[in-house]
């Protein structure tokens, strides 16, 4: 690139190639740099056995790539991309040489099933016949107004439960292990709240698009997409890893589409080191790390890592200030005591899981108050801020809210420091007594996320 580029991707995956072609699209001039002399990311075919054997080494089938609005708006046939689609989307080995076998009909579907094949019917076909409604509200940021708002309620309802749960609203052994195989996709225990969403996303997807691989491999979709980019005008990169973040300081926008340890390289000491772990151990782990008091106590003695009292509950009896320009510190808050605090603990960690477990809030309510609750206890001497955002972006990214992989949640609320206090202080009165009111937090922590996903999503000028 001749002048130096308005913007700067680093990683060129199809989340990386998607925000290269936005970018490039809003008049950006764009440069997209891939550590790899292979671009595409998950998306990459090889010959692994025999000579003109093409395999994809990663994503191979995608029916929500040709659901998603996104890529749906780009013209990629022009630049080569050509879906196949299979005559059955999966078929589920069963015990005694039998299959179940999900077809893109539902009624042929139904009819393989045999056992269940109504109920089958029941659960998938109101979202398969308004797939194209459906998509263009869960693909999309989470947060927003919903075009439908009644099929996404009657989504919402049953997406929120487990696999296990609503499974056993099918009947016979060969629905119920479609439905598990495609719930299987969350990569978290069936028995997990949420998991229900893939089953009924990806069965649903069958019926309505089908689940298509792509001619010649997964690397052509990426192809299409670099193609696409180039004509847009935006500069590809190979082999151009980026070893820090100053290297990349000249461009007014910079997007990183790395995983967490790739970025705390990069990063370098702009992180802390002990920060730095726990980030990368919630950005890597978050689906499989239960938030106990073990897990809070380990967080704490990761990022206070060189005091005395790291990893430790309070010793001595703490207050909630806020620090005021020009003003002496105001006392907005007295925290849980110093005996109390174990105990406070680990009921607030069982109080969250069986919320959770038993779908009593909805999720974004209860990891609201789960923060909340963290900060009334104040259960460390020191660091209780910083520990309240990391619990925050691991409850967020366990409920799929993964904003904060892209946007600081953390320096959003740096930035309403007023409106974070005021928020704590207003929720918190009467908490001890337990007529406090969740709300007034609740708006704040919503309208942080609000914003976060408002930053994600805005256009550069």
């Amino acid at each position: 690139m001749s002048t130096t580029p308005d913007a700067i991707v680093v990683g060129s995956g199809p989340n990386g190639l998607a925000a290269a072609i936005m970018l490039a699209r809003s008049g950006m001039r764009t440069l997209l740099r891939e550590g790899q002399s292979t671009l595409g990311g998950g998306l990459r075919s090889t010959e692994l056995t025999l000579p003109g054997f093409v395999h994809d080494v990663c994503s191979a089938v995608h029916p929500l790539a040709l659901s998603s609005p996104f890529f749906r708006s780009l013209p990629l046939a022009q630049f080569g991309l050509e879906w196949i689609q299979p005559e059955a989307p999966l078929v589920h080995p069963l015990d005694g040489g039998k299959a179940a076998v999900l077809e893109q009909s539902l009624e042929a579907t139904a009819r393989g099933l045999e056992t269940g094949g109504r109920e089958w019917v029941n659960l998938h076909g109101v979202f398969a016949r308004a797939w194209d409604e459906l998509a263009a509200d869960v693909l999309t940021s989470p947060l927003h107004l919903p075009r439908k708002p009644v099929l996404m309620a009657r989504f919402g309802v049953q997406a929120l439960l487990p696999a296990t749960l609503l499974a056993r609203r099918l009947r016979g052994p060969a629905g119920r292990a479609l439905f598990a195989g495609n719930a299987a996709h969350s990569f978290l225990a069936l028995d997990a709240p949420g998991t229900a969403a893939f089953g009924l996303l990806l069965g649903a997807a069958a019926h309505a698009v089908g689940w298509p691989i792509v001619r010649g491999g997964s690397q052509r979709f990426a192809d299409a997409l670099l193609a696409y980019f180039r004509s847009l005008g935006g500069e590809v990169q190979a082999d151009a890893p980026a070893t820090s973040l100053d290297e990349l300081a000249s461009a007014r926008v910079v997007m990183l589409d790395l995983g967490p340890r790739q970025f705390a390289r990069i990063a370098g000491d702009r992180l802390p080191a002990g920060y730095r772990r726990a980030l990368e151990r919630i950005h890597t782990e978050a689906k499989t790390l239960a938030i106990t008091p073990e897990l809070l106590q380990w967080l704490h003695a990761t990022i206070q890592e060189g005091s005395g009292d790291a990893g430790q509950w309070k010793q001595v009896d703490n207050e909630i200030i806020e620090l005021r320009e020009g003003a002496p510190p105001l006392v907005r808050f007295r925290p849980v005591k110093v005996a109390e605090t174990p105990a406070a603990i680990e009921e607030l960690c069982l109080i969250y899981r069986h919320a959770l477990n038993q779908s009593l809030a909805p999720p974004l309510v209860a990891v609201a108050a789960l923060v909340f609750d963290f900060l009334c206890i104040h259960p460390f001497r020191d660091g209780n801020g910083r520990i309240s955002r990391l619990l925050t972006l691991l409850a967020l990214y366990q409920q799929g809210y993964e904003v904060g992989r892209y946007v600081s949640l953390e320096r959003l609320i740096e930035e309403s420091r007023a409106e974070y206090y005021e928020a704590l202080h207003r929720s918190s009165e009467g908490w001890h007594e337990g007529r406090h009111d969740l709300l007034p937090w609740l708006n704040f922590f919503l309208t942080i996320l609000k914003r976060a996903y408002r930053e994600l999503d805005r256009l550069p000028a």
